[in-house]
């Protein structure tokens, strides 16, 4: 899961949904060894006091529960338009900038290649998902690695859902 400090009540809430879905995962998907990907929003200015402590909170619940935070920089993110880096917008009230780090998953991933493989864990394949995701089974295990990612429709929609995809890690796609 790739998210951003909370800087405003919709991301305050997107905690909540990562603990969620923590917890889910640990409760009926035990072969899934989660991870909490902080991606750096450096353009959002300060951030508020309630802001900071619930995101301070939500480290320490982190650490407690025993899921790495691992803190990122998007590699385009000079790229992104300003807009998009500091505020939501009315088109896309729910996207910050945490929405794209699924894009760098491959550079994510190899930079924690070696913890990984130490813990036994697949580097060349990842489940993402978005924060808002309850486990209710285990996964299945992919058999053969998709060239670049596999997803899914939802229920309510023909459009492919990139809040759940199986990815390759690998940076040669």
């Amino acid at each position: 899961m790739c998210l951003t400090p909370a800087t405003d009540m919709l991301a305050l809430k997107h905690l909540d949904y990562v603990k969620a879905a923590i917890v889910s995962a640990r409760l009926n998907a035990p072969s899934l060894a989660p991870y909490v990907v902080m991606i750096s929003h450096e353009d959002a200015g300060a951030i508020p006091a309630q802001f900071d402590e619930a995101s301070r909170r939500f480290v320490a619940w982190l650490r407690k529960a025993g899921v790495p935070m691992l803190p990122h920089r998007l590699s385009f993110y000079d790229q992104l338009p300003m807009k998009t880096r500091t505020k939501r917008t009315s088109l896309n009230p729910n996207l910050n900038v945490g929405a794209f780090g699924r894009l760098d998953m491959g550079i994510i991933v190899e930079a924690m290649r070696d913890e990984l493989l130490s813990r036994g864990l697949d580097a060349e394949r990842v489940l993402y998902t978005d924060t808002d995701v309850l486990f209710a089974a285990d996964f299945e295990e992919v058999r053969q690695p998709p060239r670049t990612f596999s997803a899914a429709t939802e229920v309510f929609s023909p459009s492919m859902n990139s809040g759940v995809m199986v990815m390759s890690a690998s940076q040669s796609v």
